[in-house]
């Protein structure tokens, strides 16, 4: 703070006398006895005017203090204008780069879910009788061995090589909706825990059944072969997983091939002898290597619900091109295909087919991998053998119950395809291969 000396000389030095009695004037100080500048000073300072500041300005500061006022609202109009304008900009750049950066992620995600491999897999349940070439097996790399062997799974109600299996025709029916069931229940897996886990669950009743039989000696329990079945050490195996080494021949009757149905309820039963389509799905790996499933056909679908059973058996002409024509959308496959199946003239049923034939359908139509569900018999086409050549096929059997992968080879680079592909191309790529 200034002293009372320094003050007066800074009041006497920067004001005029007109400006003091301004001041005087403002604050109703009488200054009508002042007769100099030091006495209009002193009572300037004596009032304390100096720590109230000026409270009067003059003309020209008072004009240019009203245009300072006028022109501040302006001022901080276009300021305020102004920020909102900055701050969207940044707020924009900020969201350009957030949605750049969450586009490029999905695009890495879309190109590592981009399909380059498509591959056909189809299911299936054979009910009727069975007779195998058990001592005359495909050679080791033989393509047909190399490809039951690797790219098929088989369920075996019999398992053991040479032996029977019992079961009546009016039981296939069942038998055939729960296969079904199971597979439309995981219409976007792999197949394998299906049937290892089916073939765990009825192990149990077939044992129980052919227990019953052989205790209440029915006319099963005296057919030949019975023994075999019964034998302890076999009994323990059957159903379960197994693998073709060798060809089979299926025959589609339920006595004998010249017996004649006559009674509807004879003929529906009739319809479940034979190959039952039971699955189709597409596997799908992607660029990042995992691998997806898309069922392209379910039986138990509600659109064919009211559809003939013979519809989806292979063994009648109806059947084979229903789903060639209608499923797999291969038309030009239909004639070869029936063809290859024996189907002549006007015949509209077969009686008989093999694994060989089987082998020639899959190659054909482009099924990469196939589930086998096997309910005939196992009887070998040489006559009996020793149980010492059962067990000693049977082992050999179970080393390739185990696949390479998820279902199938190793995957190969000239296999590819794009998500594009369509099933009807699949042939033309399957030539140039072979």
């Amino acid at each position: 703070m200034l002293s009372r000396e320094k003050l007066t000389k800074s009041i006497n030095k920067s004001m005029t006398i007109t400006d003091i009695q301004k001041e005087l004037k403002a604050s109703n100080i009488d200054y009508t006895g002042a007769k100099k500048k030091s006495d209009y000073v002193s009572l300037y300072v004596t009032n304390g005017l100096d720590n109230k500041g000026r409270l009067s300005t003059i003309p020209e500061e008072q004009a240019s203090a009203s245009r300072v006022l006028e022109q501040a609202p302006l001022q901080v109009e276009a300021k305020i204008d102004d920020l909102p304008l900055q701050v969207s900009v940044v707020s924009a750049a900020k969201e350009e780069a957030k949605e750049e950066s969450k586009a490029k992620e999905e695009e890495s995600k879309d190109y590592k879910s981009v399909t380059v491999l498509e591959e056909l897999v189809m299911s299936m349940t054979i009910m009727g009788h069975g007779c195998e070439d058990l001592l005359e097996p495909w050679k080791k790399d033989n393509p047909i061995s190399l490809y039951f062997r690797n790219n098929v799974r088989v369920y075996s109600k019999a398992c053991v090589p040479d032996v029977n299996s019992i079961g009546s025709i009016t039981a296939n029916m069942d038998i055939i909706k729960d296969v079904q069931r199971r597979f439309s229940n995981v219409p976007k897996s792999e197949t394998a825990s299906i049937i290892s886990t089916y073939a765990d669950e009825v192990r149990g009743d077939y044992m129980r059944d052919i227990e019953f039989n052989k205790m209440t000696k029915t006319a099963a329990s005296l057919h030949p072969g019975f023994d075999k079945l019964s034998n302890f050490d076999n009994l323990s195996r059957v159903s379960g997983l197994s693998a073709y080494l060798s060809n089979k021949n299926f025959a589609f009757y339920d006595n004998n091939p010249k017996e004649k149905i006559t009674q509807s309820y004879q003929q529906y039963q009739y319809k479940t002898l034979g190959i039952n389509v039971t699955d189709i799905r597409l596997k799908k790996t992607a660029i990042d290597g995992s691998v997806t499933y898309e069922q392209i056909f379910n039986p138990t679908d509600s659109k064919y619900a009211r559809s003939d059973m013979s519809n989806f058996n292979l063994i009648y002409r109806s059947g084979l091109t229903f789903i060639l024509k209608d499923v797999l959308k291969r038309k030009d496959l239909v004639k070869p295909a029936l063809e290859n199946f024996g189907f002549t003239g006007r015949t509209e049923r077969i009686m008989d087919l093999s694994l060989e034939q089987i082998y020639t359908f899959f190659q054909m139509v482009g099924v990469d991998y196939a589930n086998i569900m096997d309910y005939t018999c196992r009887a070998c086409s040489m006559g009996r053998i020793p149980q010492s050549l059962s067990n000693q096929i049977y082992s050999l059997e179970q080393k390739y119950t185990e696949k390479p992968v998820a279902f199938g080879l190793i995957k190969r680079s000239s296999r590819k395809r794009t998500n594009k592909r369509k099933l009807s191309n699949k042939m033309k790529s399957k030539k140039s291969r072979r």
